[in-house]
């Protein structure tokens, strides 16, 4: 399927026709005939899930975002206090073709390369033996070799390995260079009533996503200021995605683009169409169940052919604004850290 705004199914064009409150996004009305008051809570925070897994899926489609891509790091502001992020970039400085004795990762060594297991040895400072690591994992949470990074302030990413050659990735944790928030709000359904409205979250999940930027500006940019035109005066881009729930307002949205560089709305469409692909997986009897089950996280879901397109974005702010999200980030960090 190529069009985002394709309608999936007569049981999707129904729902969005049949008594929809303007103030509620169709997510809730696509789901509204398989939840009721105890689980749709709980749907509603799986949502999430899938609206950062949607973003993640689209932003690895870029080579070099996903080089510089983490998930879920917990990034330090100027206050010292550290916020949890759902997708951040970090400069990376390549080291390419490496032979057993090479150097030059700030006092690394290549000590050993396994191309049938894709893997490297590694050796610095400490007494011991060697560290391995391996193509397509990350470098291990303790030991040595994560001592040895985290007292410099850097990463290492695995890039190839072929025939007795490696390429490695350092990753400068000091030179963050871009952040985004997955923000979305849910429909609150009042007390003594079925009926759906819009709660008071919207304009307090502005604010934190404010904050964060707030933080992470003044301690990377050393200023508060949005951004004034494509890639004038910032090392680091603040970024959030928001989802519909409960549609923001305009004071919300005031709020983000008076801190926040780059607003995009994550729609809808694009969750409805991932929920009907999980739906032609498990079945109509089984949905509810299968798509609770179907969504693991972020970190841990199984990868699928289910694709992501730039018009299951729309951007807020800046209003001028006309490029894809992917071309918002992927400008930045290359003008930023050309590799």
């Amino acid at each position: 399927m190529d069009d985002p705004d394709k309608v999936v199914g007569e049981a999707i064009e129904e729902a969005l026709t049949t008594g929809r409150d303007a103030r509620i996004s169709e997510i809730f009305y696509f789901f509204e005939a398989v939840t009721s008051l105890a689980s749709g809570r709980t749907v509603g925070r799986k949502i999430g899930v899938v609206q950062e897994i949607l973003i993640k899926k689209y932003l690895e489609a870029d080579e070099g975002l996903a080089r510089r891509m983490y998930l879920e790091q917990m990034l330090q502001g100027e206050s010292g206090a550290g916020h949890k992020v759902e997708f951040s970039w970090f400069a990376i400085t390549p080291h390419n073709d490496l032979a057993v004795g090479d150097a030059g990762m700030r006092g690394l060594k290549v000590v050993e390369i396994d191309t049938v297991g894709q893997k490297v040895a590694l050796m610095g400072d400490w007494d011991g033996r060697p560290v391995r690591v391996a193509l397509g994992q990350p470098t291990p949470r303790s030991g040595p070799l994560r001592a040895y990074l985290d007292a410099r302030d850097m990463d290492l990413r695995l890039v190839d390995v072929a025939d007795g050659r490696v390429s490695i990735d350092e990753v400068d944790r000091t030179r963050l260079l871009a952040s985004l928030e997955s923000k979305r709000v849910g429909a609150q359904r009042f007390s003594g009533t079925d009926k759906l409205g819009s709660g008071i979250q919207t304009i307090e999940k502005a604010k934190q996503a404010s904050l964060v930027a707030i933080d992470l500006d003044i301690g990377h940019n050393r200023n508060v200021k949005p951004l004034q035109g494509p890639g004038v005066g910032k090392t680091l881009l603040s970024l959030v995605a928001l989802g519909n729930g409960v549609h923001w307002t305009d004071k919300d949205k005031a709020v983000l683009g008076t801190y926040v560089d780059f607003t995009f709305l994550v729609r809808d469409a694009g969750i409805i169409r991932y929920a009907e692909y999980v739906r032609d997986l498990v079945g109509e009897e089984d949905f509810l169940e299968g798509f609770m089950d179907y969504f693991k996280g972020m970190t841990k879901q199984e990868p699928d052919d289910f694709e992501v397109f730039d018009g299951d974005f729309t951007i807020i702010a800046p209003a001028k604004e006309t490029r894809t999200l992917r071309q918002v980030l992927s400008h930045h960090v290359d003008t930023m850290n050309p590799v």
